[in-house]
């Protein structure tokens, strides 16, 4: 990756300052791009969903209550444990 595709896509597409982005390695940016990638598909799926929602209870007589329109929660359990998290840290530079 070349000094401008590494500033294009640090600064442009990730919005990050400059001296963050000289600071990062090219494998760090590529991973943060394509997290920001799905972030934004993510985003798009949920415009479209309240897009078509929206249409289908415009067509309803009766609407539903709200609480039965959301999905239930599921508990997350947290995985890994504190030595997991110290070790990533560590690899990181932390």
């Amino acid at each position: 990756m070349s000094y401008e595709e590494a500033v294009k896509l640090g600064c442009g597409f990730l919005g990050f300052p400059l001296c963050f982005v000289l600071e990062m390695t090219p494998v760090e940016l590529v991973v943060a791009s394509e997290g920001k990638a799905e972030w934004q598909e993510s985003l798009a799926e949920t415009i479209l969903t309240a897009g078509w929602l929206s249409a289908v209870l415009e067509r309803q007589k009766r609407i539903p209550p709200l609480s039965k329109l959301f999905r239930k929660k599921k508990e997350q359990k947290p995985t890994g444990n504190r030595e997991d998290f110290e070790a990533l840290k560590k690899e990181l530079g932390g």
